[in-house]
C-alpha cells in the first residue's frame, strides 16, 4: 500500500490551507489528496473520493513526495499562442452589444480587423471566458408607466377584481397577440447576472382576445393588422355574447388602438 512519508505539523496546515484556499481546483485537489493520505485514506480510497484512476492519484504522492508542494501545481503547456489579443476581443464584445443575437458573424468582423480567421467555437470559449452567456431574455417597453398613474390603476383593478369575487360583475382582459407557424424565441448574449431586453415583436396571425381569471375566453382573429375599428368590431360581438343581467368590466392597457 502506497502511502506518504509522515507529514510535520507545518506540512499539515500548509497542506491544509493549500486545499482551502489556493485559486487553482486542480492543486487543491491534489493538496487534499495529500492531506488525507498523511490521515491514513488508501490509494483506492483517494481515487474514489476524487474520481481518478490509481495511478492519478499515486502520481500526486510521488509528486509530493518528490518535490514537494510544488510539485502538486499544473505544468505550463506549450502550444500555439492565442490569435485574439485583448483588444481583439473587445472589440467583438463591442459588436456583440449592438446585435446580441447575431454571434455569427463575429469571426466575421474578427477576419477583417485582423486578417486571421478563428472558428465559431472559439469566439464562443472567448465570450464565456468573459461571463456572456446564452440565454433567453424578456421583453421590453418603449417607456416606463407613470408611478402614480400605475398605482391608481392598480387600486381601480383590485376594487374591480372584489366585486368579481362578489358575484357583483363579470371582470375579462383583453390583448393582442399572433401565432405563426414559424416561432421567434428571443435569446440572445448576455453577461452573466443581467438580462438583455429586447423590443416585443408578435409576427403572424393577429387575434384579439378577452379572457377572465377561471379561463372562460372570447376570441376574434382579424385577417389584416389590429387598429382602432377592429377593436371596437371585435368589442361589438363580445358585447353580444354576454348575458344582459349581469355588468361586464373589460379591462385594457393603454395602447393607441384602445
Amino acid at each position: 500500500m502506497k502511502r506518504i512519508k509522515t507529514l510535520t505539523l507545518e506540512e499539515q496546515q500548509t497542506l491544509l490551507d493549500a486545499s482551502r484556499y489556493a485559486p487553482d481546483s486542480r492543486f487543491r485537489q491534489r493538496a487534499h489528496a495529500v492531506y488525507l493520505s498523511d490521515k491514513g485514506y488508501r490509494l483506492d480510497q483517494l481515487a474514489e473520493i476524487f474520481a481518478v484512476d490509481r495511478d492519478t492519484a499515486s502520481a500526486w504522492l510521488t509528486a509530493w513526495d518528490t518535490v514537494g508542494l510544488m510539485g502538486l501545481r499544473d505544468r505550463a503547456h506549450p502550444g500555439r499562442p492565442r490569435r485574439g489579443t485583448e483588444a481583439d476581443v473587445a472589440a467583438l464584445e463591442a459588436d456583440l452589444e449592438k446585435a446580441p443575437q447575431h454571434a455569427q458573424v463575429l469571426p466575421v468582423r474578427f477576419r477583417e480587423r485582423t486578417g486571421k480567421s478563428v472558428s465559431s467555437a472559439t469566439v464562443r470559449r472567448w465570450l464565456k471566458e468573459r461571463h456572456w452567456v446564452w440565454k433567453r431574455c424578456r421583453r421590453s417597453v418603449k417607456a416606463h408607466c407613470d408611478p402614480a398613474l400605475f398605482e391608481q390603476g392598480r387600486r381601480v383593478l383590485k376594487a374591480f377584481q372584489d366585486q368579481e369575487a362578489d358575484g357583483d360583475i363579470e371582470l375579462f382582459y383583453l390583448d393582442e397577440s399572433g401565432f405563426s407557424s414559424g416561432s421567434c424565441v428571443p435569446y440572445a448574449w448576455q453577461k452573466q447576472g443581467s438580462t438583455r431586453a429586447l423590443p416585443a415583436n408578435v409576427p403572424g396571425v393577429p387575434v384579439i382576445g378577452l379572457m377572465n381569471r377561471q379561463g372562460t375566453g372570447y376570441f376574434y382573429p382579424v385577417e389584416t393588422t389590429v387598429t382602432s375599428a377592429t377593436v371596437a368590431e371585435a368589442m361589438a360581438e363580445f358585447i353580444q355574447s354576454r348575458p344582459a343581467e349581469k355588468l361586464t368590466v373589460v379591462v385594457m392597457d393603454n395602447a393607441p388602438l384602445h
